[in-house]
């Protein structure tokens, strides 16, 4: 049986579309995962959090790097945003694992109590040649891209 006018369209154009909405800025992208061991601990816990670099970042390490924040829980003395990475000057390879170190920031080297979030983001001040050879990647389509995200608890 053949396919209405309408119908055969609709299969013609659909790829099209979804290759349309993969590329634009702000659409839905798969985040890289993100681990943090352990995912729960103490006031004086190390936590560890690790990740595949999606993008290179050997071609203009100064100009294309990740950083990664955290915010803390809303009291007065654990919120604001913690910057505690960035690859600037250090080029990554496209899948290497990066693993940071995070010790707690306050007051004598303590976090304080509760749920601390935080995200992944790749820069390109000025995109180089990672970008002009691989267009297609979400990274590439702005200047600041979500990369993950990821949580932690600390409990005592």
């Amino acid at each position: 049986m053949p396919l209405a006018g309408a119908t055969r369209m609709a299969l013609r154009i659909a790829p099209v579309v979804a290759g349309a909405l993969a590329v634009l800025p702000g659409s839905a992208v798969a985040l890289t995962p993100v681990q943090v061991a352990p995912g729960h601990g103490g006031s004086r816990t190390t936590f560890t959090i690790s990740f595949r670099a999606p993008i290179d970042t050997t071609v203009d390490p100064f100009n294309e790097s990740y950083e990664m924040g955290v915010k803390g829980p809303s009291r007065s003395a654990c919120a604001g945003d913690l910057s505690v990475y960035t690859s600037s000057g250090r080029g990554l390879r496209r899948g290497q694992l990066v693993r940071v170190r995070v010790r707690a920031p306050y007051r004598r080297a303590r976090w304080c109590r509760g749920a601390y979030s935080g995200t992944i983001y790749e820069f390109s001040v000025n995109p180089s040649s990672t970008c002009e050879q691989e267009q297609h990647l979400a990274a590439c389509a702005s200047g600041e891209t979500l990369i993950g995200t990821f949580r932690f608890r600390v409990t005592a």
